[in-house]
This record gives structure tokens, C-alpha cells and sequence, in this order.
């Protein structure tokens, strides 16, 4: 039996709709959980204003890596987890998001943190998003 070679590639699910979701202001600061090889992040930081902010999360030394491509002034990772959140945050000087983006195996930020009710919450594919004000 003869089986085909194929490159595997990663593509990133639902990244559109899990952007329109999370991004309910452009001059905004938010939080990509797990940078991954960044095709949230990159998103994000392509419809975000010059005032926007994005600060990404991942315990992976080569995602940490591969962030670093990113030259970016609005952007930031932190090689942590992202149950570090609030201190790695308030350690450059935010104290609220407008977004928190979580991939993988759940949401590790209490919802409670969301002031008000969230706008758009999203649950596909393990991915998760609440927009809305996040006070750290």
C-alpha cells in the first residue's frame, strides 16, 4: 500500500469570526491566550488602530520564539502562562482589557472579571472569546 507524504501546516480555526468577536474597539487592549504561531495575534494587530494594544500569552518556547517576528510596537508576549495574566499584565502597566481571546482547553480568567455583560461571547472549535471590560 502506497501512502501519499503531506506537509502538515497548521490553520487557524474560525480566526474571522473569533476576531469580529473579540474586537469591539479598535484603540483597544487585548489578550491572545495562547499565541500558538500567532494567526490570532497577527489578525488582531492588523485591524487594530495605532492606539490598540495586543499582549499575547504562551509557555512554548518556539511560539515565544516565533512571536518575536513580530515587530510590532503594540504588541507584547509573555513567555508564561496565561494563569499569569493579571500580574503579567500589571507588570506593563495594564490594569483592564477589552478582550480576552483562550484557546485550547478552556478559559482560565474568571468571567467575573468582565464588567458589565460581555458583548460577544463565542465557543467553537475549543476556541473561546469575551469581549467586554476586563478589570484585572
Amino acid at each position: 500500500m502506497h501512502h501519499a507524504s503531506h506537509a502538515w501546516t497548521h490553520t487557524t480555526v474560525l480566526l474571522s469570526e473569533a476576531v469580529d468577536a473579540l474586537l469591539t474597539r479598535p484603540d483597544g487592549c487585548y489578550v491572545d491566550g495562547t499565541f500558538g504561531r500567532g494567526g490570532h495575534s497577527r489578525a488582531l494587530l492588523a485591524r487594530l488602530s495605532p492606539g490598540g494594544r495586543l499582549v499575547a500569552f504562551d509557555k512554548d518556547p518556539q511560539a515565544v520564539q516565533a512571536a518575536a517576528s513580530i515587530a510590532d510596537p503594540r504588541f507584547a508576549i509573555v513567555h508564561a502562562g496565561f494563569s499569569t495574566m493579571a500580574q503579567a499584565l500589571a507588570e506593563r502597566g495594564v490594569t483592564a482589557v477589552d478582550g480576552v481571546l483562550r484557546s485550547g482547553d478552556g478559559l482560565s480568567v474568571d468571567e467575573s472579571l468582565l464588567t458589565g455583560e460581555a458583548d460577544a461571547v463565542a465557543k467553537t472549535e475549543g476556541d473561546r472569546v469575551l469581549s467586554g471590560s476586563v478589570v484585572l
